[in-house]
């Protein structure tokens, strides 16, 4: 009898990973191009929160700022101080900015450390990366496959952040392997003053559905980001 696979958790690196799933012999395993650590990977989610809780914050706070303006623009109308007025608010507000982004570092650093040191939270960071991308409008793509060419159906591009597949009759019965893997190539990365290197690209990925024989009834439903 068939057992059900045992969950494979990613290791605790929150990284893009190739993944390779057996389904035959309910085997998962994974390998991680990047070599980004942890401490990297986390802090930049956490940074990219941090300032987006900034600009909501200076959105929802810009009608005050200008009513402000307005209003002690009125009262000091026709008088030498209103000018005095404007800049001296404007001066408070760019001090306000300052002080925000200066401290900015300080709150991402102390929730990356929080994260990398708690195995649950850590393993929740993709769940995390998925929510932020969906929040800032990130695009959910959908493809049905129904009639294959091949016993090898290849997804050409995504970003390995979700992948979601559902497979039904001969597609679910012949489904042998799902196999998940950066685009192989390299690129030059150019620094200010350093010597520019060549480094291996881990933003663009692929995914390939393997099949012991061509699929004729049924049909795989994707959905990716």
């Amino acid at each position: 009898m068939n057992q059900k696979p045992k969950r494979v958790y990613q290791n605790l690196n929150p990284s893009d990973a190739r993944i390779f799933i057996d389904i035959k012999n309910h085997k998962v395993s994974f390998e991680y191009p990047s070599k980004s650590s942890s401490f990297w990977i986390v802090f930049q989610t956490m940074l990219f929160v941090w300032m987006l809780l900034i600009l909501i914050f200076l959105i929802f706070n810009l009608p005050n700022i200008f009513y402000f303006i307005f209003i002690s623009s009125n009262a000091n109308a026709g008088t030498p101080s209103q000018s005095v007025t404007i800049l001296g608010i404007f001066i408070a507000l760019i001090v306000i900015i300052i002080i925000l982004f200066d401290i900015g570092i300080i709150p991402p650093i102390m929730a990356t450390f929080f994260i990398i040191t708690n195995e649950k939270l850590l393993r929740k960071m993709p769940k995390i990366q998925l929510n932020l991308n969906s929040f800032v409008g990130g695009t959910h793509s959908f493809k049905t496959i129904k009639k294959p060419n091949s016993k090898v159906y290849e997804l050409p591009i995504f970003n390995n952040v979700f992948l979601y597949y559902k497979a039904t009759k001969d597609f679910s019965k012949y489904l042998k392997k799902i196999e998940v893997t950066e685009h192989d190539f390299n690129y030059l990365k150019q620094h200010l003053f350093r010597k520019t290197k060549t480094q291996k690209q881990t933003d663009y990925w692929k995914a390939r559905f393997i099949f012991d024989k061509i699929p004729k009834t049924g049909q795989l439903k994707l959905e990716w980001v």
